[in-house]
């Protein structure tokens, strides 16, 4: 399996080295795509922050004891979907460009950085880009130009599949937007890379350690509660369901016609409604678990010729020197993974302290 194949050949490629590391703001390549659901986080934490995306590109660069430059590891929120749902060839779009045009001007000899003779991999990794799209042009209604409902994302018709978001290219044209924000991204790596010299392992936090744990998320109490919400509330998860608004798709990518974002109920006779009727029915305590979302599809339950959806699912700690690393299954929003950030630096400082 390629897989298999890649572990195996870094496996054998393993040599000693430092890993430095640079960050910085790259503020023309992403937008929130949901500015009124970001608009639902309380003020308080809103005020914490200057934007509704994380605009933010942490670097690591791999540099081997005799100097031989490796690689590069980057993370920025933004989706790979400057290509939409029209295009119909295989492509990495705008991350998969982004580190193509990096390993490129890193092996070019002529530029002084060459690193000609060893393969030098370029990685440009996901964030909290959940809510974030690299169409920065934002979506308008492709028939009339004007633009789409901000609620439901709907046009004129009330339909969603003329709302499309657009990127930065000429024309809306997602080839360049895909190009552009690529390019973006790469040349913010590039001058991390280049002034990339703090140790991310110094002499009083060589630390390199690992946690990794499966949990079931069907039924995971939890409490909450910040902000505006005045004291705790405390719920759990659920048996896995897709709801209304999950098939009216995002500005990036519109879904089905009868289907709008933030759409709680369906008539009776539609199409939809009726083939429901066909799927497993969800039971009273399922519904009262993802309410106020309506279920459409309850995939937790059908397994049919394998599972839908994933119930236990794993999760991973990784820490290297100064560098926490925070692996999960899901696309968290921007302020899901701020969140996210925020209780590992107080569990971290909690740690320095004992």
């Amino acid at each position: 399996m390629p897989q298999q194949r890649s572990v195996k050949l870094a496996f054998q490629s393993l040599t000693a080295g430092r890993i430095l590391y640079a960050s910085g703001d790259l503020a023309n390549a992403s937008i929130n795509r949901s500015p009124l659901s970001y608009q639902q986080n309380p003020e308080t934490e809103r005020n914490l922050y200057p934007h509704d995306v994380d605009q933010r590109m942490l670097l690591l660069k791999f540099v081997a004891n005799d100097g031989r430059e490796l690689g590069a590891l980057n993370w920025f929120a933004v989706h790979g979907t400057s290509l939409n749902k029209t295009n119909r060839l295989v492509s990495s779009d705008n991350k998969g460009l982004a580190e193509l045009l990096f390993e490129r001007w890193m092996n070019d000899v002529n530029t002084g950085k060459g690193v000609k003779g060893h393969n030098f991999v370029a990685a440009f990794a996901q964030a909290n880009e959940g809510d974030v799209s690299p169409n920065t042009r934002g979506a308008r209604c492709v028939d009339t130009g004007a633009p789409c409902d901000p609620l439901t994302s709907a046009c004129s018709n009330g339909k969603v599949q003329k709302c499309i978001a657009l990127g930065p290219g000429a024309n809306g044209d997602m080839f360049e937007s895909a190009r552009l924000i690529a390019q973006r991204q790469f040349e913010m790596a590039k001058e991390l890379y280049i002034k990339a010299n703090r140790e991310l392992i110094g002499e009083n936090d060589a630390v390199i350690d690992f946690r990794h744990q499966f949990v079931d998320m069907t039924n995971v109490n939890v409490t909450y509660g910040s902000g505006e919400h005045k004291g705790v509330t405390t719920g759990r998860t659920c048996t896995p369901a897709l709801g209304y608004s999950f098939a009216a798709g995002t500005t990036d990518g519109p879904g089905i016609a009868d289907f709008t974002q933030g759409k709680r109920m369906l008539n009776e006779t539609t199409f939809w409604s009726l083939l429901s009727r066909l799927l497993p029915k969800p039971s009273k305590d399922m519904i009262e678990c993802h309410a106020p979302k309506p279920i459409l599809i309850p995939t937790g339950l059908m397994n049919y010729p394998l599972p839908w959806h994933p119930s236990i699912v794993e999760t991973q700690i990784f820490r290297i020197g100064r560098l926490v690393i925070v692996g999960l299954p899901g696309e968290f929003t921007t302020m899901a993974g701020r969140r996210i950030v925020r209780a590992m630096s107080q569990v971290s400082a909690q740690l320095k302290e004992t």
